[in-house]
């Protein structure tokens, strides 16, 4: 399942994307699903560019009935691999299930992008797809009927925290709430 959108900030595309980078830890309080997040690693990748893993833990909040079951606390943790192109303003990223490395596939690329003077946006775009047969506990006979629904769960808790982030950044920068685009 593709996902994509955007959010225009009242700030700088650089203090943006500086932010994100360097803050995101202070952004966390002001998210709405997630409890923690943990600096696990931060280096230069092969190709010079600054690399973070993070480690992010949610809240579990209410999954719909059909798959509450299934739903673990590992379900609602995942590790963020960042690779961040300051000159490019792009963040390209993949999270993984930090016990069950094949329950989903999910990446894509953030873009900061200078709208105008002290304006920017900031666009989200990515993909998840979850491989419920790696789902502890489902039996083979509901796997095609429960996949849509925790895909759907999990993708949600994703994106909410994804649209969330822009309001937090301008908060954090002490500018009016970001907004997202209509596109």
């Amino acid at each position: 399942m593709d996902f994509s959108f955007d959010a225009e900030l009242d700030a700088p595309a650089d203090a943006v994307f500086r932010t994100l980078q360097f803050d995101l830890s202070e952004l966390i309080p002001l998210l709405p699903n997630i409890e923690r997040v943990d600096l696990v690693a931060s280096q230069e990748n092969e190709q010079g560019l600054p690399y973070t893993l993070h480690h992010w833990f949610a809240t579990p909040g209410m999954a719909p009935t059909l798959i509450r079951p299934f739903v673990t606390a590992n379900m609602t943790q995942w590790l963020d691999h960042g690779t961040w192109n300051a000159a490019a303003g792009t963040i390209d990223w993949r999270f993984e299930s930090p016990t069950m490395r094949d329950l989903y596939d999910c990446g894509g690329t953030h873009h900061v992008l200078e709208r105008d003077a002290g304006r920017s946006t900031l666009r989200f775009s990515g993909t998840f797809a979850i491989n419920a047969a790696a789902v502890p506990g489902v039996p083979t006979f509901l796997v095609r009927r429960v996949a849509p629904a925790l895909e759907k769960f999990m993708l949600n808790m994703i994106v909410t925290n994804l649209r969330e982030l822009p309001r937090a950044i301008a908060t954090h920068l002490g500018g009016p709430s970001g907004a997202p685009a209509k596109r």
